[in-house]
């Protein structure tokens, strides 16, 4: 089983078994009584669960306690979105932190030693065949359109979350790291 992530304030973790996606959680910041909180949407291929999170350590445990469930009897092996470096070297603390913190409660929880980090431009062009100099709203575009045609179980998961771009994005990182250990393998 590979799991799959892409972080950020607005992310997901998916589960890919063979070719198949049978998790996907996505999360969204939401006000709450004033307050930040996380709304996180997990899908598995028979139910359907929406839970509030009041930070992001409760929505990291939360994942991976539904991840636990479903990795038994499966080899486990994470890849996770490296975090950008961009114009504001706030935001891109922001995001590896976030990135190291989803990527270790998993790894602890499944106590799972094989981690891997792919950049953005490196998984779209392995999956894609994209140019790293691809704008950012096309390589989104791109997500949304090929990941159901190249892991059509994705679809039921996308009519209950929406089609949002992260997830797709989470299982292109997973398709990448799928492929090179079938190479490698």
């Amino acid at each position: 089983m590979i799991i799959g992530i892409d972080p950020a304030s607005e992310g997901a973790v998916v589960a890919m078994v063979h070719k198949d996606i049978v998790f996907v959680a996505s999360w969204k910041k939401r006000t709450r009584q004033k307050k930040q909180v996380y709304e996180l949407t997990v899908s598995l291929l028979c139910n359907t669960v929406m839970l509030m999170c009041n930070n992001k350590i409760q929505l990291c445990k939360k994942i991976s306690l539904h991840l636990l469930q479903i990795a038994e009897g499966h080899e486990v092996t994470i890849a996770c979105e490296d975090a950008y470096v961009g114009k504001s070297a706030k935001t891109s603390i922001i995001v590896a932190r976030f990135a190291g913190m989803m990527t270790g409660a998993i790894a602890s929880t499944l106590d799972c030693e094989d981690v891997h980090w792919y950049k953005a431009i490196e998984w779209r062009k392995s999956v894609f065949g994209l140019s790293p100099y691809t704008k950012r709203s096309k390589s989104k575009e791109a997500s949304i359109k090929y990941i159901p045609i190249l892991l059509p179980t994705i679809k039921t998961h996308l009519s209950i979350h929406g089609e949002l771009d992260y997830i797709t994005d989470a299982c292109g990182v997973a398709l990448t790291c799928y492929n090179r250990k079938k190479i490698a393998g």
